[in-house]
């Protein structure tokens, strides 16, 4: 096995080796890195019982650094592999690269620097803004300006709701309540629980680039130092700086399509489209899916009911909306957390804060899960806790 190195991130993929052991010992370590004073785990698996301890070497020497007892994983197959182990080595602080060995397994090299995550942020968002709808920038096009036409829920079928935006799920372009409310209040999250930047005396100030990740004095009206989170793209996520990090401008492109699938207190749309949509690959804004408003037209937009829903044989199991609700409520609330400092998005933040309320007393009102729908296909997703999500 070998490993490729992709705009930056190292792929999981790992090397042994094989002298005398009874059969080969597979090792998973974390190649983006590890932070000093971080959690460091790695897992290793093999058709055999593995070796009671590993140990930690530099890349060019096998003379041990740290030693640490295999904890047993019991119970657990995967493929062929019935023995799995944990590897705890968080008490090795100390920077640099290096390989753990279990038995003649080897694992390939690994940094821990305090840095090793540095460069995340900035490539999960670049990912974010490809998966745009609507405006893409990394296409530089727009595409699904019609979405879309409703199904159930208390407007006549067929009628029009404004639902551009947002992301399209996975490798298809269809667009999810059930997901997208969940990425964006992760990325509220994160900024949330950023590490904060000291801001330096002023005898002690330098020179440096404006970024938010080289600057700690970096600071643009109604934010504070960012630490991780730079400001390279604008709203659109096209390059230039407006003033608001990265990771707000992409939660915010989640934010304002999740308002407007809840048009007024009592409605909230959950999906976008479905597997009518599963017709071949091609770029979003070459669309040919027909809906039954003409190829590359209007889409399905299902309102959450808290029924079953499925406009063919396939319904889901659907009892409520309380997974959907308190999702929903939880992004909003991170938002006005967020956004409120800000005077420029202030007003925005508040209309966050009610429609979060609003969606939370839904869930209240309909306690159970909202599945997604299929249309000709027998699966969707098929969520079944909702609890969680409310509390």
């Amino acid at each position: 096995m070998s490993a490729t190195r992709r705009q930056g991130l190292w792929v999981f993929l790992m090397l042994t080796t094989l002298s005398g052991y009874s059969a080969e010992v597979f090792i998973r370590a974390n190649q983006l890195g590890y932070r000093p004073p971080a959690l460091k785990i790695a897992i290793a698996f093999s058709t055999t019982p593995l070796p009671r301890e590993f140990v930690l070497t530099g890349t060019n020497s096998v003379q041990p650094l740290f030693k640490g007892k295999l904890k047993p994983i019991n119970r657990v197959r995967w493929g062929q592999f019935d023995h799995h182990g944990e590897l705890n080595f968080s008490a090795w602080n100390r920077p640099g690269t290096y390989k753990l060995r279990v038995g003649d397994g080897e694992c390939w090299p690994f940094v821990i620097d305090e840095h090793a995550n540095d460069e995340l942020p900035d490539q999960l968002l670049e990912f974010m803004r490809e998966q745009r709808c609507g405006y893409n920038p990394w296409l530089d096009a727009v595409c699904h300006s019609s979405d879309g036409r409703t199904a159930y829920g208390p407007l006549s079928a067929g009628s029009f709701i404004d639902a551009r935006g947002g992301w399209h799920d996975a490798a298809d372009l269809l667009k999810y309540l059930l997901t997208s409310g969940n990425a964006t209040a992760q990325m509220l999250l994160a900024f949330e629980l950023r590490p904060k930047a000291q801001v330096p005396s002023p005898e002690s100030k330098v020179e440096s680039s404006k970024t938010a990740r080289e600057d700690p004095e970096f600071k643009k009206e109604g934010f504070p130092a960012q630490g991780l989170f730079a400001d390279e793209v604008d709203s659109a996520g096209k390059p230039g700086g407006n003033g608001v990090p990265d990771v707000l401008d992409e939660a915010r492109w989640g934010l304002e399509w999740m308002l407007k699938l809840h048009p007024a207190p009592d409605q909230l749309y959950h999906q976008v489209a479905d597997d009518r949509d599963h017709i071949g690959r091609r770029l979003p804004q070459n669309d040919t899916a027909d809906y039954g408003w003409g190829k590359g037209g209007a889409r399905v937009v299902y309102c959450a009911d808290g029924q079953p829903q499925g406009l063919q044989q396939y319904q889901s199991a659907s009892t409520g909306i309380a997974n959907l609700a308190g999702r929903y409520a939880a992004a909003m609330g991170l938002a006005y957390q967020v956004l409120s400092d800000d005077p420029r998005q202030r007003d925005f933040a508040r209309r966050c804060l009610r429609a979060g309320e609003e969606v939370y007393a839904l869930g209240r009102a309909k306690e159970g899960v909202q599945q997604g729908n299929s249309y000709r296909a027998p699966y969707r997703y098929e969520e079944t806790t909702w609890a969680d999500d409310m509390e």
